[in-house]
């Protein structure tokens, strides 16, 4: 994903069980976001995610221990 989002104003986005071993910094930034799924992938960190100011609703699930910045 590029540094500057190519989607800034999406407001849904799954990436459910899409075998992702890391997530985009970029996510971090997408500030319209309101749903974002990320459960079923295989990754052990989560970008900062302090400006998704509009997320209503998140979903995580992994088979690893996940480190979250805040």
């Amino acid at each position: 994903m590029p540094s500057s989002p190519v989607f800034p104003c999406m407001h849904l986005l799954d990436l459910s069980f899409c075998n992702l071993v890391e997530i985009p910094d970029a996510i971090g930034i997408m500030s319209c976001l309101e749903r974002l799924d990320l459960s079923g992938n295989n990754f052990a960190t989560l970008p900062n995610l302090k400006k998704l100011f509009q997320i209503v609703q998140f979903k995580v699930t992994t088979l690893q221990a996940v480190e979250i910045f805040v």
